[in-house]
C-alpha cells in the first residue's frame, strides 16, 4: 500500500485549519494521491520540523519562515528546486535571496504579511482624518492625539488610539523593525563579521512607538495583554483605533465580498505605516515551501507546491484565511483594482526583511529579548535613566549578536 505524502503548513489563526484541509481534499480527489495534513502553529513550527528531523520523522514537504530556509539548507534538511520545474517570480527580490543558500534555491515563496495598521475607518472620519494626515511619524502621532482628546471629551478613558502587543517574542521584534525600516535604516551584511549594526535613530524609535502607546495614559493597565486579548479590543469591543497587525481578516473579509458577494464591514480599514524617510522600506515576513531531502517522494512533493502556488488554489487562500501570495502571478493584475489589496502589493514590493544567515535564529531570540527589555526600560524610569538604560541593553544586545556571528568560522 502506498505511503501518503506527509505535508506539514503553518497556521496563523484557526481558520487556516478548514482552509487548507479543503485545499487538500480537492487536489486529493484530482490527483489521486494521498495526503497527510499536518497544521502547526508558527510558534511550534520550528521546533517541530528540526526534532522530527533528528527522529527520522520529518515530512515530506513543509512550510517554513523566510528566515529559516539557510538554516535547514545548512542543516542537509532541504532538497534543492530541480533545475527543469519553474515558478512565477516573487513580487520583492529579497524574498527571492531568501530561497536561496550558497547560491542554491531550496525553497518556493508562499504567502507573505506585510505588517501593517488595521484603523477603524468611522473612527477616522469622525475626526477628520486622512490618509495624507498619516503618511509620516508626527502626522501619526498628532492624529492619534486628537482621537485621544475627542473620546475623553465625551468621557471615555478607555480608548486607546493606538496599540500593539508588548511581549518579549519575535512579534515585537518585527513591529520594531517595521517602525523602524520606515526610517530608512537597514541591517548590515552579517555574512561579514567586520560589519556593525548602526545604532543610530534606535533609541529615538524606541521612544517614538510608546510615545504612541502612553498617549491614551492607559499603558500601565495594556502592555502585557496577550494577542487574543488585544485582538478582541480592535476587533470586537472597538476599544482600539489603530491597531499594529497582519492584513489576513481585513484581506478575508474583501475576498468574500469580491467572490462571493458578501458584504463586509467596511469600518475596518488597513492603512500602510508612516514613513520617516525617501529610503524607508515596509517590514515583510511570510513562508516559504520546502521539500524534505529524505522524502521517497520528491517528485510528488513538488506537484503539491505547484498546486499550492496556483491562481485558484491562491484565490481560495485569500478568500478562506486572508493570506496574500509572494509570487508575482494573475492573482494580482485579477484583483488589482481593490484600493486595500493594491496597497498591500505596493507593500510587498517596497519591502525589506531580515538578514539571510544560518544562525539568524539565535540572534532573533537575543533581539526580541533586548528590544522589550528596552519598552520596559522607557515605561519605568525617567527619560535621561532609560536613555542610559536602553543604551546599555543595546549594547549587550549587540556583544552578544556579535559573540553568535563569530562562531560562523565554524560552519
Amino acid at each position: 500500500m502506498t505511503k501518503p505524502m506527509v505535508v506539514w503548513l503553518i497556521t496563523t489563526n484557526r481558520s487556516d485549519v478548514l482552509t487548507y484541509h479543503n485545499i487538500m481534499k480537492k487536489l486529493e480527489i484530482r490527483s489521486k494521491m494521498k495526503i497527510d495534513l499536518k497544521i502547526v502553529s508558527w510558534v511550534r513550527l520550528y521546533d517541530s520540523l528540526v526534532k522530527a528531523f533528528r527522529e527520522g520523522n520529518q515530512p515530506d514537504l513543509f512550510a517554513l519562515g523566510t528566515t529559516w530556509v539557510a538554516t535547514f539548507a545548512h542543516l542537509g534538511y532541504l532538497e534543492p528546486i530541480p533545475q527543469n520545474i519553474g515558478f512565477p517570480p516573487a513580487i520583492a527580490p529579497w524574498i527571492e535571496e531568501c530561497t536561496q543558500y550558497k547560491g542554491v534555491q531550496y525553497a518556493v515563496p508562499y504567502n507573505m504579511s506585510p505588517l501593517v495598521m488595521c484603523a477603524q475607518q468611522n473612527i477616522l472620519d469622525q475626526n477628520h482624518i486622512t490618509r495624507e494626515d498619516l503618511k509620516d511619524f508626527a502626522g501619526l502621532y498628532n492624529a492619534c492625539q486628537r482621537i485621544d482628546r475627542n473620546f475623553k471629551t465625551h468621557g471615555d478613558y478607555d480608548h486607546m488610539p493606538f496599540l500593539f502587543l508588548l511581549k518579549a517574542d519575535v512579534n515585537m521584534m518585527h513591529s520594531f523593525f517595521a517602525f523602524l525600516f520606515k526610517k530608512g535604516w537597514k541591517f548590515p551584511d552579517i555574512n561579514n563579521t567586520d560589519s556593525t549594526i548602526v545604532t543610530e535613530g534606535l533609541y529615538e524609535t524606541f521612544q517614538y512607538m510608546n510615545s504612541l502607546l502612553c498617549i491614551s495614559g492607559n499603558i500601565k493597565k495594556e502592555m502585557y495583554l496577550n494577542y487574543n486579548n488585544l485582538y478582541d479590543k480592535f476587533y470586537k469591543t472597538r476599544q482600539v483605533t489603530f491597531y499594529l497587525d497582519y492584513s489576513n481578516r481585513i484581506v478575508s473579509d474583501i475576498m468574500n465580498e469580491r467572490i462571493k458577494g458578501i458584504e463586509r464591514d467596511h469600518s475596518l480599514a488597513l492603512l500602510p505605516l508612516p514613513s520617516q524617510s525617501q529610503e524607508g522600506k515596509n517590514y515583510l515576513g511570510g513562508s516559504m515551501l520546502a521539500v524534505s531531502a529524505e522524502s521517497k517522494n520528491k517528485e510528488q512533493a513538488w506537484d503539491i507546491i505547484k498546486y499550492l502556488t496556483e491562481d485558484d488554489t491562491v484565490e481560495m487562500n485569500a478568500m478562506l484565511s486572508g493570506d496574500i501570495p509572494a509570487l508575482d502571478i494573475p492573482f494580482w493584475k485579477k484583483h488589482g483594482d481593490d484600493p486595500t489589496l493594491q496597497m498591500l502589493y505596493n507593500e510587498m514590493k517596497n519591502s525589506i526583511s531580515y538578514p539571510v544567515h544560518p544562525l539568524w535564529r539565535g540572534i532573533e531570540v537575543v533581539l526580541a529579548e533586548g528590544i522589550y527589555r528596552s519598552f520596559l526600560s522607557i515605561n519605568q524610569q525617567t527619560e535621561s535613566e532609560a536613555c542610559e538604560e536602553i543604551n546599555g541593553i543595546i549594547s549587550n544586545t549587540l556583544k552578544k549578536i556579535k559573540e553568535i556571528l563569530d562562531i560562523t568560522w565554524e560552519i
